[in-house]
């Protein structure tokens, strides 16, 4: 369970009162398992918090240290990794795809220079991915449909997450 920290008194609160819930439907939480008043945690692989959502940076180390493929096996194990943080990487089905071509059946295996170029700007996107951050509703800078969506391009970056992270925005590292 994770719970936004606005305040500590409403925080306390809030952790009351999930803690009852627990409670009351007899589901019980491991204290080692346990951290109250963070202000970011590791979460599926990624970094949450007040500043957003980011690629954990032991997943950029295991990128950065990958080894060039050598076989088909190896570029699905790279392209699964990558595949993960795809969010992250804008145009990522564009720079993938000699990588991709790798793995469909029957192609044969030649690593070119194409897959050696896609190979090494995945990982350099990945080692500098920018933080995605919800927006903020005040801000004249969010995107409100219909009138600041003029191209495809800005209506996927709008909706990069759905459902419980809503909608996130790319925000460069040094804003």
């Amino acid at each position: 369970l994770v719970s936004e920290l606005v305040s500590s008194s409403e925080h306390t609160q809030h952790l009351k009162w999930v803690l009852g819930k627990l409670r009351e439907h007899k589901y019980f939480a491991r204290l080692w398992k346990c951290h109250f008043y963070k202000r970011e945690l590791e979460y599926l692989g990624h970094i949450v918090g007040n500043n957003g959502l980011k690629v954990d940076p032991k997943k950029v180390t295991a990128v950065q240290e990958w080894p060039v493929p050598q076989d088909v096996g190896q570029v699905r194990s790279f392209l699964g990794l990558a595949n993960y943080f795809r969010r992250f990487l804008e145009n990522y089905s564009t720079i993938v795809a000699p990588l991709t071509a790798l793995t469909r059946k029957g192609w044969a295996w030649e690593w070119t220079s194409e897959c050696q170029q896609a190979f090494e700007e995945v990982k350099r996107r990945l080692t500098s991915a920018p933080v995605l951050v919800l927006p903020d509703p005040g801000s004249s800078s969010s995107l409100s449909p219909p009138t600041a969506i003029s191209t495809t391009k800005d209506l996927a970056k709008s909706w990069l997450f759905r459902g419980h992270l809503q909608v996130l925005f790319e925000v460069p590292a040094y804003s």
